[in-house]
């Protein structure tokens, strides 16, 4: 794990850089991968396996990369995706083809219209050459890049001659550009440590809220006492965010963003009702790990958790929402690969799971009370009842799945899929107003259901 200061580049007022451009040069003995920027930036780059991954965090820019978007991938580089991961980093991941190693990394300052650049240098690996690098020692090494002027700072084959579309095939001269970490026959040299002041240490990867789910879920600590009656709260907990932007519809609609939509139009007529309390796990383009929305729903002692998601099928013609609960065996084929897809959101956005202890698993579904599957299971009833009253549901209208993010052991949880992005009437009807409002009343007589259930339960 590298975290790095760009030197020299930022004003002292810290403005906003842009990341103007991604770029993809394949050479006889690397990958070349070129960031164009407007200015500096603290950076910190992560190596993941499992699969192979090089994730960069990046502090105080913004996404500005025009209609050309990310290149796809070429060489080394399998893939890659962008966007915010929390507060105000920035995340890039890229695919890897297999392992490598980052042999190299530069700040190499603009001049006149070329834009300041940072250059990586991926070369092939072995795989416990990999791992070796992935490790990362016991915590972030800073290190002080030199600025580069533009006069030995010239790299045709990271500026003018990529951004033509060309590879310079290791023709022309590299700057001397100063490595990520430096090896010998002897072992691993560290790097230099950056002079005062430094920038403050990029947060961990996956927020404060990481280790509140890790192992046995810690006891939680009863709500403080209230005056008089407390009024129900309800998580919703919007699908994806940030750099990992979900399924991606017919004809382009992000998952996220209309997860998102869906979860503030819910809210706004759940406290128009003034019924029930109600808070969102994000209300911002942000990614969030699953196991910590898990724990903002039990932080805030939630009464039941809804989590929003829209589904895709290689069938273009399946339609209609759909309500899963949580079950250690599937119901159907289907509903295991969704699940085993949903799964996945943490790799997706580069989180490193490789101190997951592999029992956590099956102990959260053995810690998820019989009780608590009991109630998940009753407000999923009542959700596909109001919603079959107005909007279109699937045939296979509750389905079970072992889902990450319903193993809350004592927070009743669903997941609803809101439709298929992958049939265009679905995709075009939940990026309307009028049917995101229409669903989410549904969703708010759902609810009012089964809170009133439980009161008769509780009524005796």
């Amino acid at each position: 794990m590298v975290l790095a200061l760009l030197a020299g580049l930022c004003g002292p007022a810290m403005a906003a850089v842009d990341v103007q451009g991604i770029r993809l040069g394949v050479h006889p003995d690397k990958t070349r991968v070129v960031l164009d920027l407007s200015g500096g930036a603290a950076y910190r780059t992560l190596l993941l396996a499992n699969p192979y991954r090089l994730v960069i965090d990046l502090e105080g820019v913004q996404w500005q990369l025009g209609p050309e978007g990310a290149p796809a991938g070429k060489g080394l580089v399998s893939g890659m995706r962008y966007g915010t991961y929390s507060g105000g980093t920035q995340r890039l991941v890229l695919d890897l083809a297999g392992p490598v190693t980052l042999q190299q990394s530069a700040l190499i300052a603009g001049s006149g219209t070329v834009a300041a650049r940072l250059v990586l240098d991926l070369v092939p690996a072995s795989a416990d050459q990999f791992l070796a690098g992935a490790a990362g020692g016991s915590g972030p090494a800073l290190v002080s890049l030199p600025e580069v002027t533009a006069a030995s700072g010239s790299d045709p084959a990271a500026g003018s001659q990529l951004a033509a579309g060309t590879d310079s095939a290791g023709a022309l001269p590299t700057p001397d550009l100063k490595p990520a970490s430096a090896t010998s026959d002897q072992g691993s040299v560290p790097l230099t440590a950056a002079p005062d002041p430094v920038p403050a240490p990029l947060p961990a990867v996956g927020g404060n809220m990481s280790t509140a789910w890790l192992g046995f879920p810690p006891p939680l600590k009863p709500p403080p006492p209230s005056a008089g009656p407390v009024r129900p709260l309800i998580m919703l907990d919007p699908g994806h965010g940030g750099v990992d932007p979900g399924t991606v519809g017919a004809s382009g609609a992000y998952e996220k963003n209309l997860t998102l939509a869906m979860a503030l139009e819910i809210k706004r007529q759940i406290e128009a009702s003034g019924r029930f309390r109600v808070q969102l796990t994000r209300d911002k383009d942000i990614f969030i790990p699953l196991r910590d929305r898990i724990a903002i729903a039990r932080a805030a002692h939630a009464d039941i958790f809804i989590s929003l998601h829209a589904d895709s099928h290689d069938n273009a013609d399946h339609r209609g929402a759909t309500v899963y609960t949580l079950s250690e065996n599937a119901s159907d084929a289907e509903a295991e690969a969704l699940a085993a897809k949903e799964n996945k959101a943490d790799l997706i956005a580069g989180v490193d799971l490789s101190n997951e202890n592999q029992m956590v698993t099956s102990i959260l579904i053995d810690l998820a009370q019989r009780e608590t599957k009991n109630q998940s299971v009753r407000l999923a009833d009542y959700m596909v009842q109001e919603l079959a009253s107005g909007t279109l549901l699937n045939r296979n209208t509750h389905r079970f799945a072992g889902f990450a993010v319903l193993k809350a052991p004592d927070v009743p949880s669903i997941l609803l899929e809101l439709g298929y992005l992958s049939n265009s009437q679905d995709e075009k009807l939940l990026q309307t107003k009028a049917y995101r409002r229409k669903m989410a009343a549904a969703i708010l007589k759902a609810i009012g259901d089964y809170f009133q259930w439980q009161r008769t339960l509780t009524q005796g």
